[in-house]
């Protein structure tokens, strides 16, 4: 019961977040919160990797050096959330205006998606504490995040991450409250968003396979 009580207010606070979408679109706060986790996340996994550490120390090349500070690649992380966040913004507006006769505008875009990516970079932060913590316990010199091909059934399964469901909940809501779309237009919008990516990832992974 008490946990149900939390939810309903935080389901709450977010649909307040997004009724004020409708007039006062703003997303400074999403990328504040965005760049602390991005930022957390990086100089933990920076900490726990020593062998990086010891070829900074160790390089004589200047802008090597440069590149190698935890602070140069966070700032290149950042960039690169926001554009995703900016172009994936962009596609979702245009797909919307475009199909579903949206009259809202790109800002209010930014504002819902920023808000979805939340849970994403926090999923990607837990991932790079668990890849610290199999370092622990086994004694690995350095870590490194495998980047191996996912197989089909890897690349559905990520799909349907806790993270990403809750992400996709998010645009569901945005897209009902904030956009005024009745529900079931906006499940159908969400599930076209899912599949979409989903099945391009699929037809990649098929198109490099052969």
């Amino acid at each position: 019961m008490y946990i149900g009580v939390i939810m309903r207010k935080i389901f709450d606070k977010i649909n307040n977040i997004f009724e004020i979408f409708i007039e006062r679109p703003t997303y400074l706060l999403q990328f504040i919160i965005i760049g602390i986790i991005s930022m957390i996340s990086n100089l933990i996994l920076y900490k726990f990797n020593n062998k990086s550490n010891l070829n900074i120390q160790q390089s004589d090349n200047y802008i090597i050096k440069i590149f190698q500070m935890p602070i140069t690649q966070f700032i290149f992380e950042i960039i690169a959330i926001l554009l995703i966040i900016y172009i994936v913004s962009l596609i979702y507006y245009i797909f919307l205006k475009f199909i579903f006769k949206f009259k809202g505008v790109y800002k209010q875009v930014i504002c819902i998606y920023s808000i979805s990516y939340i849970p994403v970079i926090i999923s990607e932060m837990i991932k790079n504490f668990y890849y610290i913590f199999i370092k622990h316990i086994s004694n690995i010199e350095k870590i490194n995040i495998p980047i191996n091909t996912p197989s089909y059934i890897n690349i559905i399964l990520n799909s349907i991450n806790i993270f990403y469901l809750i992400q996709f909940v998010l645009i569901y809501l945005g897209l009902h409250i904030t956009f005024k779309y009745s529900k079931k237009k906006s499940f159908f919008i969400v599930i076209l968003f899912w599949i979409i990516p989903l099945t391009i990832s699929l037809v990649e992974k098929a198109y490099i396979k052969y």
